[in-house]
């Protein structure tokens, strides 16, 4: 069995250890960038939760405060187009005014 020459055997320790740390640095790398995208993910997730809880308060104190009524009405309206049997809608189909 042939003996590899010491200079020759370290050469190829220090292309191993070379490709290996850069290796490591590469996914480093990536890992940090998707921290950073999670990071804003996390913000953007956090700022949407603090707005749906406000919009729950105010719909728990519009249930509270005895305006289901109210509540129910501006939501038909509002949402399904709907009207009281009595009432009457006007649209306006003129060109120009959408």
């Amino acid at each position: 069995m042939a003996k590899v020459p010491r200079r020759k055997r370290s050469v190829i320790l220090i292309l191993a250890v070379l490709v290996v740390s850069v290796s490591f640095f590469s996914i480093f790398v990536k890992l940090q960038i998707d921290i950073k995208e999670r990071a804003k993910q996390a913000a953007q997730v956090q700022e949407e939760y603090e707005q749906v809880s406000g919009e729950n308060e105010r719909l728990r104190d519009s249930l509270n405060s005895g305006d289901e009524a109210k509540m129910i009405e501006e939501y038909a309206r509002n949402y399904r187009d709907f009207i009281f049997p009595d009432e009457y809608v006007y649209y306006d189909v003129t060109p120009g005014n959408n």
